[in-house]
């Protein structure tokens, strides 16, 4: 008798699932359909993409947004939300896209602020976070590289190569404190290096040469007095051999880019005035 009581529950329990399994086989459920699914979905979807949205995640947001379907209550407002989200993206992906143009370029100051732009519209897009991260390496790199590099051909006093290093930094990052006092010794060095060219040339007679050196001089240190002198000179003296050679034209180009230079010099206003003048009558003549 003790045998058979230890059993009897163990037999109940098999009977009960045998008949709740027969049940079920016999059970007529209804066909799936689909459209019920989604629509059972829809309020998830919405909600999802609303907290994502408010969450600072945009893609996520557009993804369960764009499944709400057309009856649903929230439509409008699902709609609305999905036209923030997809701005926010669309905002950001503009500001990557053309962030990676900037870096193809080798502009990477304007691609850090590209991506600071993009960061901004999207702060919890990781991929922009992660091209900030490896773009802040590179600039790193390159502020070392090139400053390294113009120090170098300063020594061995190619200030070109110099200048054109130290530039580089400064289109890496700006704000690199060690650049402008570097620079602005090179920018001297070479101003003197393109007077002294300048010089020797005009010595020659050859001014074209001489201008063509004086001018970059100019460009680099046209605060200086006494090359402002020296190159208003040679376009003068130049001004007067196309003037002799009856180029009057060129001649008046001349005098006109020594006035621009040096305007107080009441005796090349004048001459360029007659010159004008003469130019006039004879466009009037004709050939």
């Amino acid at each position: 008798m003790a045998i058979k009581a230890s059993r009897s529950p163990l037999l109940c329990l098999y009977v009960g699932m045998t008949w709740v399994l027969i049940g079920c086989s016999l059970l007529e459920y209804p066909p799936l359909n689909l459209l019920d699914f989604q629509q059972s979905k829809a309020p998830d979807a919405y909600h999802r993409g609303v907290h994502y949205y408010w969450d600072g995640l945009y893609k996520s947001a557009v993804k369960e947004l764009a499944t709400v379907p057309l009856d649903y209550p929230r439509f409008k407002q699902a709609q609305a939300y999905l036209k923030k989200a997809n701005k926010r993206v669309t905002e950001a992906t503009t500001h990557v896209n053309t962030a990676l143009q900037y870096r193809k370029d080798g502009e990477l100051f304007k691609t850090k602020k590209e991506l600071e732009e993009a960061l901004e519209v999207y702060p919890k897009d990781r991929r922009i976070k992660k091209l900030l991260e490896a773009l802040d390496q590179d600039i790193e790199a390159n502020v070392d590289f090139y400053y390294d590099e113009g120090q170098e051909q300063f020594e061995q006093k190619n200030y070109k190569e110099a200048r054109t290093a130290f530039l580089e930094v400064i289109k890496a990052d700006p704000e690199e404190n060690r650049v402008p006092a570097a620079l602005s010794r090179t920018n001297q060095a070479l101003a003197k290096m393109y007077t002294q060219e300048g010089t020797a040339f005009f010595e020659k007679g050859n001014f074209n040469d001489a201008i063509k050196q004086l001018e970059k001089s100019y460009e680099l240190n046209s605060a200086d007095p006494v090359l402002v002198n020296q190159l208003t000179n040679v376009y003068n003296r130049r001004a007067l051999k196309y003037y002799s050679e009856e180029k009057l034209a060129l001649a008046l180009t001349d005098l006109k880019r020594s006035l621009e230079i040096k305007p107080d010099q009441e005796e090349i206003q004048r001459q360029s005035q007659q010159i004008q003048k003469k130019l006039g009558l004879l466009e009037k003549i004709g050939p």
